[in-house]
């Protein structure tokens, strides 16, 4: 596992956040025959950094951080103008429709994403970590988990 916040140059860098933009860009980018081994090369990287490794259990501190992560995503998506925003930024959307685009996200990365690439029991802790901090963190979380465009 990679240390959370390292300093680069001067700067104070979120290596989890740092991943988790680099397997969005990965999915926006396109999954192909043609790319697949080196997106899974790509990803199993990105989810080492969250501490995930083959044949290694999570233990409770690291579930704690991955919570933590969790809300700190959340709070930086909600003040985001870009993530809020619609045709190009302009205009907000409602919470409740943040909320669901936050959900999807965390299904699109953890769980979507690994399962196309054959590395989805790789990611299943921290699937199931994120999805349930967004659960206690988010008013009526286990209804947007209920309607959430991929079948939890």
């Amino acid at each position: 596992m990679q240390e959370r916040f390292i300093t680069e140059k001067g700067i104070q860098v979120d290596t989890w956040m740092r991943a988790w933009m680099d397997i969005v860009s990965m999915e926006k980018a396109g999954i192909h025959a043609f790319n697949k081994k080196r997106c899974q090369k790509e990803l199993r990287k990105n989810l080492g950094v969250f501490g995930l490794e083959d044949g290694k259990t999570p233990d409770e501190s690291l579930k704690e951080e991955w919570n933590t992560f969790t809300k700190d995503y959340m709070k930086s998506c909600m003040e985001s103008k870009m993530f809020r925003g619609f045709v190009f930024g302009i205009g907000k959307i409602k919470d409740e429709a943040l909320a669901q685009k936050m959900l999807d996200e965390i299904v699109l990365v953890t769980r979507a994403i690994p399962e196309q690439l054959g590395l989805e029991s790789l990611a299943a802790p921290l699937h199931e970590e994120m999805v349930q901090a967004f659960t206690e963190h988010v008013e009526d979380g286990d209804a947007f988990v209920k309607k959430s465009i991929f079948k939890l």
